[in-house]
């Protein structure tokens, strides 16, 4: 978890103990954390090779009503859109701005590579490059209806 979100999960009735920020790299505190009986749901964003150890750990657990451990990872990847020209130019632009710049990019989902069929790709380049020039980056504000990359 984000330490900014802290502040924020505290304020909506969790237990300043039950909500906390691990940043290391090492693995084995990621094992030893899961292994607490006292952890019941594990939010995790980084590697697969970790993610996979995690859910490994949690597999074995059972909470008090006999349900699994809950485990939320968000991991690497290379994600790709593949365009053929049965798509709409104009959802296709808007669901490229969209994957591509939600969370400023940094999420592990975003898009990272744009296939387009041949005959289309003049086009939908163009009317990408448009709507990338619209595009104002930094924070928004309520009054503002443009998009924004990195603050949506």
């Amino acid at each position: 978890m984000p330490p900014r979100a802290l502040p924020f999960c505290w304020k909506r009735a969790y237990r300043r103990a039950s909500c906390n920020c691990c940043r290391d790299g090492e693995k084995t505190v990621g094992a030893q954390l899961t292994a607490d009986a006292r952890v019941r749901g594990v939010m995790f964003t980084g590697s697969t090779e970790v993610a996979t150890l995690l859910q490994r750990n949690i597999a074995t657990r059972l909470d008090a009503q006999g349900r699994p451990i809950p485990l939320i990872a968000e991991t690497g990847g290379m994600n790709a859109m593949i365009v053929d020209s049965s798509a709409l130019t104009e959802q296709v632009v808007v669901d490229v701005l969209a994957s591509a710049f939600d969370s400023a990019g940094q999420r592990c989902s975003a898009l990272r590579v744009l296939c387009l069929q041949d005959d289309i790709a003049e086009h939908t380049l163009k009317m990408l490059r448009g709507a990338m020039a619209e595009c104002r980056d930094g924070e928004s504000r309520p009054s503002d209806d443009r998009y924004r990359a990195g603050d949506r």
